[in-house]
């Protein structure tokens, strides 16, 4: 088979470290779905942590915390290089309906303390969340964690261009920093996470619809038993002229 297929293998869950918090309504909905599906369809999508047998899972967390859940031992992963060019670190922004950014920021101020508050700056009706001190990159971390919890449990949408976003009425954005591929990994060795919705992987060549039958995850067999049954339905597919690579770009595995 050519080598610009995905690289894709089962993998045991413990060696997975997530960066970002789950989203519990999103998780409610997967757990339903997973539980009614004999087959797997779309990888988590993980980078492996230098030095070590872990791996850090930049978009999946939800994914991968249901099949946690659930029991299961193993998952089939998508592993990329973390330095590749056609791997794009990006932003989601939030959008919080009904909120004014003045009385926000004065929430903000009340919940962090007084050196974390230089990090986040009023503008108009944007909140910019941007680290200014590099020392303390972690403590800001755990601050930002705080001031997503604020709204957290308000209704809020993502944008990913502030060109988008229209400040009529009461609506306030939330800006945040552009993270590089260091800090993710710093993030994940140090056992911290940043809020759901704010890191955003691009990639060319995402493998979706992988369609694994379910019961081999489920079987109590090695991994390499189970990394055999994965990579023979993929030369049954690739054979069979199933496996479509689109220019949007993604991999198809049962088209």
């Amino acid at each position: 088979m050519k080598k610009t297929l995905p690289n894709l293998k089962i993998v045991s869950l413990d060696c997975l470290v997530l960066h970002e918090y789950v989203d519990p309504a999103r998780i409610a909905r997967l757990s339903r779905q997973i539980k009614k599906d004999n087959i797997f369809t779309n990888p988590p999508l993980v980078a492996k942590i230098d030095q070590t047998n872990k791996f850090v899972v930049l978009d999946g967390a939800n994914r991968t915390t249901v099949f946690k859940n659930l029991g299961f031992k193993d998952i089939v992963v998508q592993i990329v290089d973390y330095n590749r060019d056609d791997l794009e670190l990006k932003t989601w922004n939030h959008v919080i309906p009904g909120l004014k950014a003045k009385e926000f920021f004065g929430q903000i101020k009340g919940a962090v303390d007084n050196l974390m508050i230089k990090n986040f700056k009023l503008d108009g009706y944007k909140i910019i969340c941007q680290p200014i001190f590099k020392n303390i990159f972690l403590d800001y971390i755990k601050a930002l964690n705080v001031v997503v919890d604020l709204y957290a449990k308000r209704k809020f949408y993502r944008l990913d261009n502030q060109g988008d976003f229209s400040a009529q009425g009461n609506k306030t954005l939330i800006i945040f920093p552009r993270f590089k591929p260091e800090d993710i990994i710093t993030v994940a060795r140090k056992n911290l996470k940043v809020p759901s919705g704010i890191t955003r992987h691009l990639i060319f060549g995402r493998a979706l619809r992988v369609d694994l039958p379910m019961k081999i995850l489920k079987q109590n067999k090695s991994l390499v038993w189970k990394n055999k049954q994965l990579n023979i339905l993929i030369k049954q597919r690739f054979e069979q002229n199933k496996i479509r690579r689109y220019q949007e770009p993604v991999f198809i595995f049962n088209d």
